[in-house]
């Protein structure tokens, strides 16, 4: 004769049973939510660094090289007409800040001082330059312009970048039609070992 033998389990070990598989789907979700969060920082981080527009600063002096506070300048992008507006600081400083690469007329007026005009800056992607302008004494109604031809000098990063225009990249001796490779066309880069996947 076979006996049966049924056992039941109090309503508590169930409870206890539920509780200890749900701790392992709250973990999961835990992890899930930190790995989310790392995943966005991460490509915040990325994004942050393809800033693609430039900056432009620099000191405003006077004839005796001391400098010159309050001076109001104006940053106008010549194809576009968009114009920034500065005042230098204290120390006779200017910044102007996110500028879409092009070419722009840079002027600046103080009491006391002769107009300032500066064309021909040209900025491309992600540079920093600087333009330090030097004012004569005078009045407003009078300018003083320059023409700038050089280019500008990039003090305030040590990242270098190259703009290299249509008839460059068709005119340069490539080996391939690979855009990569264009990269050794900026001064100051060499190629240390051959990549085939490149090719």
């Amino acid at each position: 004769m076979l006996h049966a033998r049924t056992t039941t389990r109090p309503a508590g070990d169930m409870a206890n049973r539920e509780n200890h598989a749900a701790i392992p789907n709250r973990f999961r979700v835990f992890l899930n939510v930190i790995a989310f969060i790392a995943f966005a920082m991460l490509t915040m981080c990325s994004l942050r660094a393809q800033e693609t527009r430039a900056t432009l600063s620099g000191t405003v002096f006077d004839p005796s090289q001391a400098t010159i506070v309050g001076a109001t300048l104006r940053l106008a992008n010549v194809a576009t007409g968009v114009t920034s507006t500065a005042t230098s600081n204290t120390d006779g400083q200017y910044r102007f800040l996110f500028i879409d690469p092009g070419n722009y007329k840079l002027s600046a007026e103080a009491p006391g001082f002769e107009s300032y005009v500066q064309t021909g800056i040209v900025l491309n992607v992600s540079q920093a330059s600087t333009v330090d302008i030097r004012m004569k004494l005078g009045s407003q109604s009078d300018t003083v312009t320059v023409t700038s031809d050089a280019p500008l000098l990039e003090t305030e990063k040590s990242d270098r970048g190259v703009v290299l225009g249509l008839r460059s990249v068709e005119e340069l001796p490539l080996g391939v039609r690979n855009p990569i490779e264009l990269v050794e066309a900026v001064p100051g880069v060499t190629q240390i070992t051959q990549r085939y996947d490149l090719l």
